[in-house]
């Protein structure tokens, strides 16, 4: 008899520890997949304009892979689009660029903060410190760049499309 109730025990504690590794909101690390668009009211980009627009689409965030997609109009009217997937260990990876250029990323979690590293041909290189809120509904980059025009510090903050209130969005959104 006792090992029978020994047995529900466990299974009880294993069937808690999966329940909570699998429940909404409780993985920070999956909490960026998604659709992003950017705040600028509550945004502070320091000396460098804000862009017209810019949206992220997220499509993997989990310790074994990052994917995303972000497109940007900047002050000027341009179009940047930028494309990267890969293990977030650290290592740089290319990016896919629109206009065409050798850029480079990599990402790594230390917690449930995602820390981000790029380089690009023009002589630019930014790290950012990515955070998320307890609802998953806030992104927060501080982002830290130098460059041919010089140095600049920036705290974007970022609000998920789709997610109702109190609730993370659903995979994939």
């Amino acid at each position: 008899m006792r090992r029978i109730l020994a047995c529900i025990a466990l299974l009880l504690v294993a069937a808690m520890v999966v329940s909570a590794q699998t429940a909404p909101g409780t993985d920070k690390k999956s909490q960026g997949v998604g659709r992003w668009t950017l705040d600028k009211a509550k945004s502070d980009f320091g000396k460098t304009p804000p862009p017209r627009r810019a949206s992220l689409h997220v499509t993997e965030s989990s310790a074994d892979r990052i994917s995303y997609t972000y497109t940007e109009v900047d002050a000027k009217g341009k179009t940047y689009k930028d494309s990267w997937s890969g293990k977030p260990d650290g290592s740089m990876r290319p990016s896919e660029t629109v206009p065409p250029g050798s850029s480079q990323a990599s990402f790594r979690w230390e917690g449930d903060t995602l820390m981000a590293e790029f380089k690009d041909d023009k002589g630019m290189e930014a790290q950012e410190r990515i955070t998320f809120s307890e609802d998953g509904r806030t992104m927060n980059v501080e982002r830290t760049a130098k460059g041919p025009e010089g140095e600049s510090k920036s705290t974007q903050v970022w609000r998920k499309k789709g997610a109702a209130k109190g609730k993370p969005a659903a995979k994939g959104e």
